[in-house]
């Protein structure tokens, strides 16, 4: 929240002016040197604005850990959604623009003052800039600070959409100076030589002198006791306090209330003092150079025991402590509770001179980045490696081991061992000397099982771990979860993924929280329980994540993707982690997962062979536990079936009776498309598992293959219930490519049952008979054939018809031979239209018939506009019988917006459809009254307006329309209007030789 405005600061009318129009423009800057007053006039134009809203302000004071741009935009973030914080996942630009745009229609600006404070060049910066570019229409953007931000502006100000505050138009004016003059009873001259510098002026005014300076010393100053001076200069060197902090640097508690009548120092409800940055120049003299490292020292050494390491390490880097500022570097890249992302760790090493850069605490700072974006970096090893040596040289047991165990995640993704073992032998030797450190070796222990595969192993030492620190609490559920995987028994591992998931989530992002936040989601898939599976944590979580999590995370969903028919989303996950891996890097972890997505999307699209070359590619023959087979483990099918190194490996290994399950699915498969016999297997009793581990495709074809035609029957209508364009594809390549009986058994299966295409259907009836396929109007012969449409017309007006009925009505001339000749061909031609992609014998979904009976199918794939109309004009009844005005006024509107004229108007004056167009219009004009009448009520006037003048054109004799629309003007005080409203009904009243009614004249009469 911004500081409070003083209550006697100087306010500037013109320009809080510009400041007041943040809601009007895109972009405002506010640059100025210090003492220009930029906070003051952000602060006066809030408090304006509290008074007469236009929209949300959201401020944010920066600081220089914003120069990261996860920690400026995950603030900004925080701030829009009201401090319900931000996702687990790396907050981005996009992110804080979706937390505006949600906040429609209304206008949010985000004020960030003192910009200055981010790193130029800084990725803080550079998304402040990408920000200003992509803010949605209802975001604004205020930014104060000493120095320009890098936001283009020119193009927007020469638009009228931005505006550009510098020093010189913060300079006081002529008009600003005479009344700073007259309200201090100064003379001209006590202020001319300041040059309109805003904080100089108002020291003096405040303190009455001559020269900003001197009265400083002479007379603010005065005021105060050596201790007050000492301990506001304090404070200036430590950019502020809070009240405790304060205490702690100064030695004793601070007189709040003093400083507070200070100018340039603000102090808020919470007792937090911040000086302007002008008093550390002007109390120069009161501390010497070492007491200025002292106090800075000081206050670092208080936030560091409070666990801010990241705050205490930026204030010993300003002071230049380097040989203070290392070891809190390190607690900082080592935080327990919010772990930096690797941008901010990068930005710190970017900080230490030359001459420290080969410290240890920067090694591991360095290594620490590595990890965090590729554990297969020689530097994620060789650089924690390097300095936990170095702390063991230094005598550092801490830092020594705690940098051999952020090593341990490292060894566990590159299934490497021999960093575990030496770390093994190292830890067994500090225990032997007495260290606490038994988790430690428990967790050792569990990272070389599971390197090995020994899972069993691996999960015995995950339930010895015990107490652990906060950023490895995660781990024990996520060795337990992933040995369960490993082992095939995916329903076991549901209570350890949830747990490790919960423990991950306070310490993102701490290495393996991405693996443990995407568990619960990839146990569930693997499970086939595809109804519980959060889609979103199948999503990248972002760049500060490493490699070893992205690819993985990316991987799962595109599987899960692939094998429930969504070709287009495992592509698209494809591709982002194509990008991630592009370079001849091997990484057998990921490259793993790659090739298991790959030969999913593979087999979706129909392709196994190209799948089989994904699987060779992918795999090879590195199949260690570990290692690229960790996704054959969990995710087997395809690679059972593809990949003969992988069949070996899993024909060798126990599995638990879950994974059992697939791999016999697979084994049967195999043998029936080698011509041999199988009973269907055990997968098939629940279809959603079999489409989990096999995908569509498979699944239908296993089912085609193994199942008796009844129960085929009515497992493929399941299937296609769920999954109709994949299921569809997978009948059509059974009926083409299978051998005899499957090529019958698929086709009688896509003969009986009608399945969904994947383009939907709109029939418009009011005004000119329209039909939409997918998003395209049909111009289409067939569409301008009068009986055609006369044909979906009688469908839509009698839901169900008779075939003979239907050729009586639309050809009531014919013989009933002829008649039914027609019926055919039209009939044939409607299906054309409504699904032009069916093959031949395959059952329609749209157009049933039913023992003669025909019909239109009633489903979310069709959308008759008079169905809708209806529909929404019987719910809005219900709402007004339940004394609901706002949602009857919803379901009205919502009827109203597709009414365009009357119903079947170029389908000839039919009898069959006179009753049931001008009861359409007998609906929507009363629908049209009530509409407006709530509207009137509820102060919405042009929307009311837009409903009684398009009414008013469907019947312009309507005499309650009209009153309707005189009302409207009454209301709004339009006396013009309401006299322009009364003529014309008084003209189309008189076409049909009629006088308005007294209740019209009695409503104009309030203007006469």
């Amino acid at each position: 929240m911004p500081p409070p405005a003083a209550p006697r600061t100087f306010v500037r009318p013109r320009l809080q002016g510009r400041l007041n129009r943040r809601f009007e423009h895109r972009v405002i800057t506010v640059t100025a040197g210090a003492g220009f007053g930029k906070t003051t006039l952000l602060v006066h134009a809030l408090a304006d604005h509290d008074l007469d809203r236009h929209g949300r302000d959201v401020w944010l004071g920066c600081e220089p850990a914003d120069s990261s741009a996860s920690t400026l935009l995950g603030s900004l973030l925080s701030a829009v959604r009201r401090g319900r914080g931000t996702d687990t996942a790396e907050p981005t630009v996009d992110d804080v623009c979706a937390a505006i745009w949600s906040c429609a229609p209304e206008q949010v600006c985000l004020v960030l003052d003192d910009a200055h404070l981010l790193d130029q060049g800084s990725a803080g910066e550079l998304a402040l800039a990408d920000l200003a570019t992509k803010l949605p229409e209802n975001g604004h953007l205020v930014v104060a600070g000493r120095r320009r931000p890098p936001i283009p502006t020119a193009r927007l100000v020469s638009h009228s959409r931005a505006d550009d505050l510098t020093e010189t138009d913060l300079r006081l004016d002529d008009d600003e100076m005479r009344r700073l003059v007259a309200g201090h009873g100064l003379d001209a001259d006590d202020i001319r030589d300041l040059a309109g510098w805003p904080a100089l002026v108002e020291l003096t005014a405040s303190a009455g002198g001559d020269v900003a300076e001197r009265f400083v010393a002479e007379e603010v100053l005065v005021g105060l006791s050596a201790e007050q001076r000492k301990d506001l200069a304090c404070l200036a060197a430590v950019g502020g306090a809070d009240a405790a902090l304060a205490a702690e640097v100064c030695g004793h508690p601070v007189d709040h209330q003093q400083l507070a009548r200070l100018p340039l120092v603000t102090v808020d409800g919470s007792g937090s003092i911040r000086p302007h940055a002008l008093w550390e120049q002007w109390l120069a003299d009161e501390l010497s150079a070492e007491e200025v490292a002292a106090t800075r020292l000081k206050a670092a050494s208080v936030l560091q025991q409070r666990g801010h390491h990241a705050t205490a390490f930026e204030l010993l880097a300003v002071a230049g402590e380097w040989q203070a500022a290392l070891p809190v570097l390190f607690d900082a890249c080592n935080d327990q509770t919010n772990p930096p992302w690797a941008d901010v760790m990068n930005r710190w090493c970017d900080l230490v001179p030359a001459e420290y850069v080969d410290e240890p605490e920067v090694a591991y700072a360095r290594g620490m980045i590595a990890r965090g974006s590729d554990p297969w970096i020689p530097i994620a090893v060789d650089g924690i490696e390097s300095a936990s040596r170095a702390f063991q040289a230094r005598g550092d047991v801490a830092r020594e081991n705690a940098a051999r165990v952020r090593a341990c995640y490292t060894a566990v993704v590159r299934a490497d061992p021999r960093w575990m073992v030496a770390c093994r032998d190292r830890i067994d030797e500090l225990l032997s000397l007495g260290a606490p450190i038994e988790q430690f070796r428990s967790i050792n222990t569990a990272t070389i099982a599971m390197i090995d595969g020994r899972h069993q192993d691996c999960m015995r030492a995950a339930d010895e771990c015990g107490a652990l620190e906060p950023r490895l609490r995660h781990f024990p559920g996520y060795y337990r979860a992933v040995s369960l995987l490993a082992l095939g028994n995916a329903p076991a591992a549901v209570d350890d993924a949830e747990e490790s998931a919960r423990a991950a989530l306070a310490i993102v992002p701490a290495a393996g929280s991405g693996w443990s936040l995407m568990l619960p989601a990839a146990v569930a898939l693997v499970r086939g329980r595809l109804g519980e599976i959060d889609w979103a944590e199948f999503d990248d979580p972002g760049r500060r994540f490493a490699i070893s999590e992205r690819v993985p995370q990316l991987a799962m969903g595109a599987v899960a993707r692939a094998n429930t028919g969504d070709v287009a989303g495992a592509a698209e996950s494809l591709a982002h982690v194509d990008v991630l891996l592009d370079g001849p890097t091997r990484r057998p972890l990921v490259d793993g997962f790659r090739a298991v997505a790959a030969a999913a999307l593979a087999v979706a699209c129909g392709d196994e062979a190209g799948a089989a070359a994904e699987l060779d590619r992918g795999l090879r023959h590195d199949l260690d536990a570990a290692g690229a087979a960790q996704a054959v483990l969990w995710i087997p099918a395809h690679a059972y079936l593809l990949h003969g190194p992988a069949r070996e490996m899993l024909d060798s290994i126990d599995s638990a009776a879950p994974r059992l399950r697939v791999l016999d699915a697979c084994r049967a498969l195999i043998v029936l498309r080698a011509g041999g016999t199988a009973d269907p297997p055990a997968l098939l009793d629940d279809v959603e598992a079999a489409v989990a581990a096999l995908g569509v495709r498979l699944t239908t074809e296993l089912v085609v293959r193994s199942v008796s035609p009844r129960n085929g029957l009515e497992l493929t209508r399941t299937l296609a219930e769920r999954w109709p364009v994949p299921v569809r594809a997978a009948l059509h390549d059974a009926a083409r490519h299978g051998d005899g009986a499957v090529r019958r058994r698929a086709s009688g299966l896509a003969a009986d049952i009608p399945i969904p295409p994947d383009r939907p259907i709109i029939i418009r009836f009011f005004g000119a008979a329209t039909l939409v396929r997918g998003a395209d109007a049909v111009d289409d012969p067939s569409w301008r054939r009068l009986r055609v449409r006369q044909l979906l017309a009688c469908l839509a007006i009698h839901r169900r018809v008779r075939r003979q009925r239907l050729a009586d009505l639309l050809w009531p001339d014919a013989t009933e031979a002829a008649a039914s000749a027609n019926l055919r061909m039209t009939l044939s031609y409607v299906q054309a239209l409504l699904e032009p992609d069916r093959e031949k014998g395959d059952a329609p979904w749209f157009l049933q018939q039913d023992a003669g009976v025909l019909s239109l199918r009633p489903c979310l794939e069709l959308d008759v506009d008079v169905w809708d109309v209806e529909a929404r004009l019987d719910q809005a009844a219900q709402h007004r019988a339940a004394a609901q005005p706002t949602l009857e006024l919803q379901k009205l509107l919502e009827a109203l917006a597709r009414w365009g004229g009357d119903a079947f108007e170029d389908l000839a004056d039919l009898d069959w459809a006179r009753d049931t167009r001008e009861r359409l219009r007998a609906r929507c004009l009363a629908a049209s009254k009530r509409a407006v009448a709530l509207l009137i009520a509820a102060r919405r006037a042009a929307e009311a307006d837009v409903v009684v003048e398009r009414a008013l054109a469907e019947d312009r004799w309507d005499e309650e329309l009209h009153q309707l629309s005189i009302r409207l003007r009454v209301v709004q005080g339009d006396h013009a209007g309401c006299r322009r409203a009364y003529e014309r009904c008084r003209a189309a009243l008189a076409e049909l030789d009629l006088q308005p009614s007294a209740a019209v004249e009695q409503l104009v009469t309030q203007f006469r």
